[in-house]
């Protein structure tokens, strides 16, 4: 520091989110924030000396886009709106029917960009203008049926990663699922299958492919 310079006092408020869920996917989650402030006393960088700034300078990604990805996602159907507004979040909001995904620079790789797009645009597939999972409120989110849901999600993102030939977050992906386990030893073997029909319709919605619910097999629901 340059002799004589003095600190200037800012505060930092940090913002805890806890997210709860209301009763049906056609209404938003319901997000309480809590503000907690930090006192720092810092300098301006022009109050040093002698600081090699190469040292301290990001280097930002460049992760490209992948063709066969975007080629999948332009041309699904009735597609829900797609924002890049908010870098720390990926989600999909029934209400507004929207998916909303950080742009690509902020993910480690091209690969994970489009495995978050591709699960919350399956979790789109249940509004009621398309596949319409969310029927009499058979899954809502909250307990047992909110697993079951991202089950869907990620079961669908894998077969899509899959189709477009990203083999890295195929392993991610099933350490993800590997995550629902103490879910799924819970459920009959019947709920998994459910799950993992309803997974495909969702990736046959968004490639565009006939979908035809099984005639001889009963997929069970969850509900509350």
């Amino acid at each position: 520091m340059k002799k004589g310079e003095k600190a200037i006092p800012i505060v930092f408020w940090k913002v805890n989110e806890e997210t709860k869920y209301v009763k049906t996917l056609d209404r938003e989650v319901c997000v309480n924030k809590r503000f907690t402030p930090f006192y720092y006393n810092v300098f301006n960088l022009s109050q040093t000396e002698s600081i090699d700034l190469e040292k301290f300078v990001v280097v930002a990604k460049e992760n490209n886009p992948l063709e066969t990805c975007d080629s999948v996602i332009a041309n699904m159907q009735n597609r829900p709106k797609i924002t890049h507004d908010n870098k720390d979040n990926a989600c999909y909001m029934p209400l507004r029917d929207l998916v909303n995904v950080p742009e690509i620079r902020y993910f480690d790789g091209s690969e994970e960009f489009y495995s978050t797009m591709f699960h919350e645009l399956a979790h789109s597939t249940g509004h009621s203008s398309r596949l319409n999972r969310f029927e009499n409120n058979a899954v809502v989110f909250g307990k047992n049926s909110y697993d079951y849901e991202e089950l869907v999600a990620e079961m669908a993102a894998t077969m899509l990663c899959s189709h477009c030939g990203i083999e890295q977050t195929v392993d991610n992906s099933v350490a993800y699922l590997t995550g629902w386990a103490q879910f799924l030893k819970s459920e009959r073997k019947t709920t998994l299958f459910g799950a993992a029909t309803k997974a495909q319709m969702a990736v046959d919605y968004i490639l565009g492919n006939n979908i035809e619910q099984p005639e001889d097999v009963e997929v069970e629901q969850i509900t509350i």
